[in-house]
This record gives structure tokens, sequence and C-alpha cells, in this order.
């Protein structure tokens, strides 16, 4: 089940992927979302890996996109009230993702300012001829973590890029 206030975040996005750079987030159509969970929460033949074990993929964990550079899934915590968002590095054996947004408002405010910022700047050669200012890279990295107080920065860090 597909938590409604998810659905009208991903209806207003008027893109569903932000880059900066090398690294980004892609987040999947709606529809597509059941055929996105194959290798997550279930196996392509139907089968549950949820089997309650530690590092074993939980059923409220639902992956709603990817990070561009690697591939680590974008999960949506439905367990939650506040929709949490959080990655995990796949092909680790077990799963022990991180909390990148403490819910799904701080997350809208992180993912639009990585489409803002972002554009003029979506791949390498477009960053480097436009490069981030440190101060714009600061006051978004700063209004993320207003949004999303107790989550470790690292993810969205890496995200909007330091010039080199």
């Amino acid at each position: 089940m597909i938590p409604e206030p998810y659905i009208a975040f991903r209806n207003s996005l008027s893109v569903a992927e932000a880059s900066i750079g090398y690294d980004g987030i892609t987040l999947f159509p709606i529809e597509s979302l059941s055929e996105n969970q194959v290798g997550y929460s279930h196996t392509l033949a139907g089968e549950s890996l949820c089997l309650g074990g530690a590092g074993d993929w939980r059923e409220e964990w639902l992956v709603i996109g990817q990070s561009l550079a690697c591939g680590d899934p974008i999960i949506l915590d439905t367990a939650e009230e506040q929709l949490p968002i959080l990655s995990a590095l796949h092909g680790e054996g077990s799963w022990n993702p991180t909390s990148i947004a403490g819910s799904l408002e701080g997350f809208a405010i992180a993912y639009n300012l990585l489409v803002a910022l972002g554009h003029g700047r979506e791949n390498p050669i477009a960053l480097s001829k436009k490069p981030l200012p440190a101060e714009m890279r600061l006051k978004a990295l700063n209004e993320i973590e207003l949004h999303n107080p107790g989550v470790i920065m690292y993810f969205w860090a890496l995200l909007f890029p330091e010039n080199e």
C-alpha cells in the first residue's frame, strides 16, 4: 500500500530525476513501484524476502527510487507516521539503512533543493562550466539539516559537491 501523502508528493513533482555533477536521485513513477520492489521485499517469483531477521528487508519499507551513481535504494518507511526516508548500500549481504530525511516533508525540501541547484549542473561537464558556489552549497545543506534534524548529512553532502 502506497501512502497517500507520498502519492501526492510524487504527483506534484515536475521532474523525477535530480542531479548535480556525478550523482543524484531518481524517483520511480507510482505505477512502477510494485515492480521496483523485486530484489528487495520479494523475488521475481513473488517470494517474500522479508524474513524478520536482523539485516533482512522489512515489509514496511517501500523502494521509491535510487541514487544515480551506484543505484542504492531510496526507501520510504511506511511504519512511521512522518514517513521518513532511508537509504542503504546494496550488495552488502544485509540491509542497514540510514535516515536521510526525518519525514516526507523534509525529503521534499531536500529533493526540491537538489532540483533547483542542479539546474544547469546535471552532469560533470555542465557542473564544470557552472560550479556550485560554496555559499550556495552550505546554505542548501543547512536548509536540509534544519528540516531533517538528527539525520546524518553525509548522504546530502555527497549530492551537493564541493568545488574542486
